[in-house]
């Protein structure tokens, strides 16, 4: 049977979806009705300690922190902001109405409450999966200082970590007056975007979890934007529209009663520099919330830590190989079921083998016919004197014409610019490729490319060197960023509009600019197969007779009831890599076999007219037997995957060019198809599927391990001795004018 690994599930995430209580965008129109809402906000709803529970008692597991974890309250103002920021979300998930919404908030709010607790006696107990240590003393001493509200959950936390909370909640603080700005500025009607939107390779700008800019600061419009670190307006953007959008939001927390009279949401700082004030109740609200999902991450991290120690190395590798072997004898009785289980591979479920050699996966690159020339197909007579009334010559003529364009314009001029001047000085990137020509200079996704490829940028979890804090994004894994956009690209300051001049590329053109790409990568040439499949020269390739394309009889006569559709082939060759191609470095970054797929994934985006077959895993799944491609594509894709990885086939349907690569496929060597091998050392090494493999086997430990801490957190504190909820004091939530 396939091993299917399940993601962990964080404390955090089990405990509450809503855990942050402000939303990225604005919040909803919804506003509560009260004669005296400060008064009726600051209400108790609910109050939890689990140190009335044994556990806490003489000769408890907790015992000796029974007067050291204190008891938490749920506040009425607390449910307003979750409902706020969470209105669409809760309606999506099927609560009709406010009574079961606002029950459903607080039941999050408290099963929160109680993990926050039971994460700190349990830190306090065992450490943190780092190594920190904790103690009653250092938490009292901590907590001595009654001018920080949040000095309990900040004992808990590192420096780092501190500050990445409060860059996080900066960020989202940022990201809601963005949104009021973005809609009094009514940005999508003046969009410079032309022409449908091209999708984002995976990956893009993913903001790398450890990253925090120290110099980032909320944006109000009273101060500068350029004293705001990395932070960046939005389009269109004044300090008036700015100061409309804060006072909105400003409103908005008014009119909720989650800006306390008396507060004043703009000071200056130490240098005298106005600044939003980040000591408002509402900012210490949020800032508490990351705080508390940092302390439940680390708890995750010590279940994380305690799980990985259950796995042996002599566990995992006889998992592996009885997965192996289960999968051989299951799939070998029904191939049906392997089939259908080739388009759910993924990080965490894996196929070993296949009932046969020549399954496998390709990416399909479609050049298609034009409009008019689609028509002209459509509309031209039969081969003349073909008998089967075919018309391969006359497709053959057309595709002859076929002129392709690069695809990415919308990344050019979107309502987001993700490219950049390669050639200007500054840039990351200096290899790239333009195809011989000098106006060629424009690149995408700068911040999330590999920028060195010798350079070890994908630490391995049992590195000891320090993190890396300033790196925004994380660097995608199936894209090269190095195949510049073909065309020429000039911007107009004056007008702010680009006029860009798109390089028509012929199928020749593209078999230049593909095997170039490749060879820039590698560094060196590899070796192809120039020559189509069968006698036939490549200018012989457009103009053949209709009787080529069918089989010839032994008595050398045309069969014209059976087709020859090796004979639509019109290119084939192969990526030589320097040793045999290892499955096991698919996605190991800077491998020759991920760097094979990058550059085939990234021309993909480029050209690629099925829309359909971007962003692939592997790719489209191929089978050995008949499918539901067209005829002469499913002809090519079988053919490349019986040819191996790395191999490739041009070859036509009545939709145009196909450039058909093969990313992996199911062969057989030493008598058995076994493309995979675990290895124990490689455990932590990025992306080989020995990683892969573990990490699912980890991930399910660590499932089961935090399902079991969960429950028995839930039966243990959940209950009337340590919770006490006042459901009659949010009542009037129910009558709330929306």
């Amino acid at each position: 049977m396939k091993y299917m690994g399940k993601r962990a599930k964080s404390v955090a995430a089990v405990a509450i979806a809503m855990s942050s209580l402000m939303a990225c965008g604005a919040f909803t129109g919804c506003q509560f009705v009260s004669t005296d809402t400060n008064k009726d906000f600051s209400q108790v709803v609910a109050e939890i300690d689990i140190t009335k529970s044994a556990d806490f008692a003489a000769g408890g597991s907790f015992a000796e922190y029974g007067q050291v974890i204190k008891k938490s309250e749920v506040l009425k103002r607390d449910l307003a902001a979750s409902f706020l920021s969470n209105y669409s979300n809760l309606q999506n998930q099927g609560y009709g109405d406010y009574a079961s919404m606002f029950k459903t908030i607080c039941d999050s709010l408290v099963a929160q409450q109680i993990r926050i607790q039971y994460a700190m006696a349990y830190l306090l107990q065992n450490g943190d999966a780092e190594g920190n240590g904790y103690t009653v003393e250092g938490y009292k001493a901590a907590v001595a200082d009654k001018n920080d509200p949040l000095a309990d959950i900040k004992y808990f936390l590192t420096e780092v970590e501190r500050e990445q909370g409060l860059y996080v909640t900066r960020v989202r603080f940022n990201n809601t007056l963005d949104s009021n700005e973005k809609t009094a500025l009514n940005a999508d009607s003046s969009s410079s975007s032309s022409g449908s939107a091209r999708t984002l390779p995976t990956g893009v700008n993913t903001t790398n979890s450890d990253y925090y800019d120290g110099n980032y600061r909320v944006y109000i419009g009273f101060n500068s934007a350029s004293n705001c670190g990395t932070y960046k307006t939005v389009e269109g953007s004044s300090v008036t529209s700015r100061k409309k959008a804060f006072d909105s939001f400003l409103s908005s927390l008014r009119k909720n009663a989650l800006l306390t009279t008396g507060e004043n949401p703009i000071i200056k700082d130490e240098s005298g520099r106005v600044q939003f004030n980040e000591n408002l109740s509402y900012f210490q609200m949020e800032l508490r919330s990351q705080y508390e999902s940092l302390l439940l991450n680390k708890l995750t991290k010590l279940f994380e830590k305690k799980a990985e120690e259950q796995i042996t190395q002599a566990e995992i590798a006889e998992n592996f190989e009885n997965d192996y072997k289960n999968q051989s004898e299951d799939y070998k009785a029904d191939a049906s079921s392997f089939e259908s289980s080739l388009d759910s591979i993924s990080d965490s479920s894996f196929l070993f083998t296949a009932p046969e050699a020549g399954y496998g996966y390709v990416v399909n690159i479609l050049l298609p016919f034009s409009a008019s020339q689609s028509a002209a197909y459509s509309s031209a007579p039969q081969d003349q004197g073909d008998p089967k009334g075919n018309k391969f010559m006359q497709r053959a003529s057309i595709l002859k014409n076929i002129a392709a364009t690069d695809q990415r314009e919308s990344w050019i001029t979107g309502d987001t610019d993700y490219s950049f001047d390669a050639s200007a000085q500054g840039s990351s990137i200096k290899d790239y490729y333009t195809g011989g020509k000098t106006n060629r200079t424009q690149l995408f996704f700068e911040d999330s490319l590999i920028t060195d490829y010798t350079a070890d940028y994908f630490l391995t979890a049992n590195d000891t060197r320090e993190k890396n804090y300033t790196d925004e994004f994380t660097a995608m894994s199936k894209y090269y960023g190095r195949y510049t956009f073909n065309g020429s690209v000039q911007y107009s300051k004056e007008d702010k509009t680009y006029r860009i001049v798109k390089n028509n590329v012929s199928i020749d053109d593209f078999i230049g600019e593909m095997e170039g790409y490749l060879n820039q990568a590698f560094k060196t040439v590899f070796g192809r197969d120039n020559v189509a499949t069968g006698s036939l020269e490549f200018d012989d390739y457009y103009t053949r007779g209709y009787s080529s394309y069918y089989k010839q009889n032994d008595n050398q006569t045309v069969d014209y009831n059976t087709v020859d559709y090796s004979k639509f082939v019109y290119y084939q060759g192969k990526v030589n890599f320097a040793e045999k191609f290892d499955a096991n470095k698919m996605f190991v970054a800077g491998s020759e076999e991920n760097l094979a797929f990058s550059v085939i994934n990234e021309l993909s985006f480029a050209y690629n007219t099925d829309t359909a077959g971007l962003n692939p895993y592997l790719g489209y799944s191929v089978v050995t037997g008949k499918t539901n491609y067209m005829t002469e594509f499913e002809y090519a894709a079988q053919k490349v995957c019986r040819q191996g990885a790395g191999s490739y086939i041009v070859s036509p349907t009545d939709y145009g060019w196909h450039i058909i690569y093969c990313t992996f496929s199911f062969l057989e060597e030493n008598d058995e198809i076994k493309p995979f091998s675990f290895d124990y050392s490689q455990r932590y090494t990025k992306g080989t599927m020995s990683n892969l493999y573990f990490e699912a086997m980890k991930a399910k430990y660590v499932s089961d391990y935090s399902s079991i801490m969960t429950n028995s957190v839930d039966i243990a504190y959940n209950n009337k001795d340590c919770v006490t909820v006042y459901e009659k004091r949010y009542e009037n939530f129910s009558n709330m004018d929306a």
